[in-house]
């Protein structure tokens, strides 16, 4: 294995070299309103040419799109002219900010600042004039729940469409200086093809950092003075439980991002609230594992891939996260068996850039003492969570990172005193070493994580080599990954331990130059677990096809036979009829189908579904999307499961069902209502979130938000109405 690292950390010193695209500065104050009528956009455009990213890498986008760059000592501006298949549609999915690049006619603007081709920001408009922003991590990891300040607009004609950029350099973090990187990408859903400035192959992202290019400053960008944004905030609650009285609440927050420099924020949040928080989507967990929820809470997001880039939870894998925030504000209850809420008081994080290559970032949030549930003794005693993360930068696109994650206890069970306590904590190292080449063929990382238990328990590891290979006809993988016995971080999550697993993945595709398949993929991924006393228990086996078509429909057939040993007592059935023991192996064969609709068009629908053994009998699953879209201003759609489990007795026949309608509406671009109601039979219980969103000044919000959580058979429920002002000044 030695040798093969060494190969990699040589291939990623061989970086590619490009001649800089040259930007002068203009002195002309410029309006954004989507029309090019200032002297700098009368000029000859910069960029005139795009090359296809999809559905071929072999031609010239079919329409042209014109770029014109300018900036001055606080802007970056940028306008564009796109344009189109006059007999098409446009399509437009919403009006809503950050709304899904692929399903809409989009131009964006890629930007790499710090020339590491591993951290940048995506700037987005679609046809309507909506605006997507994001932050992108580890290269190709875009989370656009990052917000900052900056203005777009943008016009229509059947021929063409305009977007015209100002971005400041003072709300994302830079180095100012005379080079950058930055692509330039275009969704053209009319034509079908999605293009860029810079060549991005068939088998990557338009996003991809890899595949930016140098953008030189004819007069340096100066580095931007500090600044400070104060987002205090108010909400209003009402709750009621059945049973109970109705109860009302004023909870003050205030939040606080502070430019140490243009490279390095400091946030504060005192007293959060996170109640316009987005609610998640329920997700069917037919399995033994815990499932992964995403962060939307505001305080996390920023440079929050130096905590949560650690681990892995690529598909097939045992999920490994040292770190995982959504912790952050839970704490186990060992006599209920569950997670429960504790209010966070309030933290701060520091995070950015302290040279070109090297980035850090830091975080220490405190969580009340809290009174345990009312069938439970004691109290849940107050908790401090901290994380410190580092990230040397190394040849073109790889990095060392390492970490430390703290969990100290200030309290005990049996009081609600506030006071250190010794013997309560839990604590985390991680190293790893990130590599990729300059052309993202190679990829993977190399890790060891460490967890440091209470003084009564012995330390626990995880650790795992991931290689991946990537190119227009190929996608392998090869992991490695072994859990120690007991290693179960408490600010982390897994998915196993006592496990080694080896996966290999292996792929191959083909483009027909003729008919309506755009891609063709013949795939098979093999996975198997052994535990540490070297027992072979469990085995995941997949073989079939993935086709992608040249409307965008998608289709996979695949076969899969898997071995499942119990670790504990597990009722197949989810309905606490009888378990099966320790130790029983389950052998599963079955077939696995799915099918994506056409993207464009305003009925959209997609299914899936899985049929064969299950244990001691059959399944059926199947699971689907139905959405139509009025566009711009409202998506309506219905997520639906359903699953027959056929076994002898006791268990029987099984039904489970999930219903999910959901409507989006935008009424105009600072005002959306969302409402989503999710029903479920597998635990009786029925849920409604309704969410109105006026952006009255740049990220400055009011949300009203009305949810509902119902179980029907007891008929117990919980309702909150929260109302909730947040201004940033």
């Amino acid at each position: 294995m030695r040798w093969i690292l060494l190969t990699f950390l040589t291939t990623s010193a061989l970086a590619q070299s490009t001649t800089p695209l040259i930007v002068e500065p203009t002195f002309e104050e410029i309006k954004i309103d989507g029309h090019l009528s200032e002297s700098v956009w009368q000029q000859e455009p910069a960029i005139h040419t795009f090359l296809r990213n999809f559905p071929d890498n072999d031609s010239i986008a079919a329409f042209r799109t014109e770029v014109w760059i300018s900036y001055n000592e606080f802007n970056l501006y940028v306008a564009a002219k796109m344009y189109r298949n006059e007999r098409a549609t446009y399509s437009i999915s919403s009006l809503q900010r950050d709304f899904t690049v692929l399903d809409n006619d989009v131009f964006g603007i890629i930007l790499d600042p710090f020339q590491d081709k591993t951290t940048g920001y995506g700037f987005y408009v679609n046809a309507a004039g909506a605006w997507r922003d994001e932050q992108i991590a580890q290269g190709t990891v875009a989370n656009a729940t990052w917000d900052t300040k900056w203005n777009a607009e943008v016009t229509q004609t059947p021929e063409y469409w305009i977007a015209e950029f100002e971005i400041p350099f003072r709300y994302f973090r830079n180095k100012g200086g005379s080079e950058w990187n930055i692509n330039f990408i275009r969704n053209d859903k009319g034509a079908n093809e999605r293009s860029a400035y810079t060549r991005v192959p068939i088998n990557f992202l338009l996003h991809n950092l890899a595949f930016t290019t140098p953008i030189a400053w004819s007069t340096p960008i100066r580095e931007q003075k500090k600044n400070v944004a104060l987002i205090p905030s108010l909400t209003t609650r009402i709750s009621r439980q059945s049973g109970k009285t109705t109860e009302a609440s004023l909870q003050p927050s205030l939040d606080a991002k502070v430019a140490l420099s243009s490279a390095v924020n400091l946030d504060i949040t005192l007293n959060p609230d996170f109640s316009q928080t987005s609610a998640d989507a329920f997700q069917l967990n037919l399995t033994r594992f815990e499932l992964v929820y995403p962060e939307n809470r505001f305080f996390f997001i920023e440079n929050s891939d130096l905590f949560a880039g650690f681990g892995d939870e690529s598909w097939g894998n045992p999920v490994i996260r040292p770190f995982y925030s959504r912790r952050i504000g839970l704490t186990y209850d060992a006599a209920s068996g569950n997670f429960l809420p504790s209010r966070i008081l309030g933290g701060g994080r520091i995070s950015g850039k302290g040279t070109n290559t090297l980035r850090f970032g830091a975080m220490s949030m405190f969580t009340q003492t809290g009174k345990a549930p009312v069938d439970s003794l004691g109290y849940i005693p107050a908790q401090n969570y901290s994380v410190v993360a580092v990230q040397q930068k190394v040849f073109s696109r790889s990095n060392f990172s390492a970490m430390v994650v703290n969990r100290q206890a200030f309290g005990n069970t049996q009081s609600k005193e506030f006071r250190f306590n010794p013997n309560d904590y839990n604590r985390m190292t991680a190293l790893e070493y990130n590599f990729a080449t300059p052309n993202d063929k190679i990829s993977g990382k190399a890790y060891y994580h460490l967890e440091i238990k209470d003084q009564h328990r012995p330390t626990e590891y995880a650790r795992a080599f991931l290689l991946n290979h990537n190119t227009r006809h190929w996608r392998n993988n090869f992991h490695f990954t072994q859990v120690s016995d007991n290693y179960n971080p408490d600010v982390g999550l897994i998915s196993r331990n006592n496990v080694q697993d080896i996966n290999v993945h292996l792929a191959y595709s083909f483009y027909p130059k003729k008919g309506f398949i755009n891609q063709f993929e013949i795939l098979s991924n093999q996975q198997s677990f052994w535990n540490n006393q070297n027992q072979y228990t469990d085995y995941f086996n997949i073989s079939g096809i993935h086709t992608i078509h040249k409307n965008t429909t998608e289709f996979w057939l695949v076969y899969i036979w898997e071995k499942n040993t119990l670790r504990e007592p597990f009722d197949p059935s989810f309905k606490n009829i009888l378990k099966l023991d320790s130790g029983f192996a389950g052998r599963f064969g079955y077939w696995r189908f799915y099918y994506q609709g056409d993207t464009r068009k305003e009925f959209y629908w997609q299914v899936s579904g899985d049929f064969g053994t299950y244990y001691q009998g059959t399944q059926t699953k199947f699971d689907g999307v139905v959405r139509y879209r009025i566009q711009p201003y409202v998506n309506v759609g219905l997520n639906w499961n359903y699953v027959n489990y056929n076994m002898s007795e006791p268990y029987n026949q099984v039904d489970i069902v999930y219903l999910g309608p959901r409507a989006d509406i935008t009424f105009h671009r600072n005002l959306y209502w969302t409402t989503m109601v999710q029903y479920n039979t597998m635990f009786e219980n029925l849920n409604l979130f309704s969410r109105l969103q006026w952006r009255f000044r740049p990220l400055s919000d009011l949300f009203i938000i009305y949810a509902n959580n119902t179980n029907t058979a007891e008929r117990h429920y919980n309702q909150n109405l929260s109302i909730k002002v947040s201004v940033w000044l």
